[in-house]
């Protein structure tokens, strides 16, 4: 393996360490939705929309806006309004990194409807979910799809990898806060969704390669990004959520460093699991061919 396939295949791989090394409190599973009334149900089922179109999401956020109390209903009006007239990719990312303390108004639609979500169902509200797909079916070369679909991973790896090396690397003796050490974090989580929303929106783009299983092998790159988005996103909100005390601070640190090194790992895996899923010959040599591709199979 060559210079250039060593430092992709390492920036990836690090990406998951940094992931690791920078995160924590466990990402709890989604408490089960209260049976009054229709919110919480509506909620749920908004969670596990998967929307192929822009009008499709805003029919997502209008929907769960019907069955919503009053207040989130309003800023779930305004924020199918954003999608419907701004890029849903981006509008949606920033709904799910939304902050109390910004005084855009977007902000302050998603985080009206993420303490309604938590409040009264004890369940986040997962705006990624409703991001539209927008899976190109347009068939191109397989080593094309490949080129495309490698180098934009690695790109994500080496983003994130260098992203986290500037909290890996705090000045000698300088003592932080908690308040401190979590606002990085955040600041990180923030970085490395809308990163993984435009790889997210890279491989839609680099349409569907032209073999057999061609669709479905586009799909389970795209469903592997999507997961760690939504994963990242959680994680967001655990790190908001972080305990003062500094010992409860390094417990509830564990469970959520090693959901996070999965997620890394995960992705900078998606190529070659999706070439031992679906055993496509034409595939597997289009992408031995393919040097972008060393680094991430």
């Amino acid at each position: 393996m060559g210079d250039g396939s060593t430092r992709a295949a390492t920036a990836v791989a690090v990406a998951a360490t940094v992931l690791a090394a920078l995160l924590a409190p466990a990402v709890a599973s989604p408490a089960r939705a209260s049976s009054t009334g229709p919110f919480c149900p509506a909620l749920q089922a908004f969670n596990g929309a998967h929307p192929s179109s822009s009008t499709e999401s805003v029919t997502a956020l209008r929907t769960l806006g019907r069955a919503a109390p009053s207040d989130a209903r309003a800023a779930l009006t305004t924020i199918a309004r954003a999608v419907q007239h701004g890029d849903p990719s981006s509008v949606l990312a920033q709904a799910a990194t939304a902050q109390a303390s910004q005084p855009d108004a977007l902000d302050q639609a998603a985080t009206t409807v993420a303490r309604d979500a938590f409040g009264r169902c004890q369940l986040t509200v997962n705006f990624l979910a409703v991001i539209p797909s927008g899976l190109s079916d347009q068939k191109v070369a397989v080593r094309l799809w490949g080129r495309t679909v490698c180098t934009k991973l690695v790109d994500w790896g080496e983003f994130l990898m260098n992203a986290g090396n500037g909290l890996l690397t705090p000045p000698g003796g300088v003592t932080v806060t908690l308040s401190e050490i979590q606002t990085e974090i955040s600041d990180f989580l923030d970085t490395a969704i809308l990163r993984t929303a435009e790889l997210l929106n890279a491989v839609d783009e680099a349409g569907t390669p032209s073999v057999a299983k061609g669709h479905a092998i586009a799909s389970s790159i795209r469903t592997g990004v999507l997961q760690a988005q939504r994963t990242f996103q959680a994680a967001q909100l655990t790190v908001k959520a972080l305990p003062d005390d500094p010992h409860s601070f390094q417990v509830a640190a564990q469970g959520l460093v090693q959901t996070l090194d999965d997620t890394g790992r995960r992705v900078a895996a998606l190529v070659q699991d999706t070439e031992q899923q679906y055993k496509v010959r034409a595939l597997d040599a289009a992408l031995r061919a393919e040097p972008a591709c060393i680094g991430v199979r």
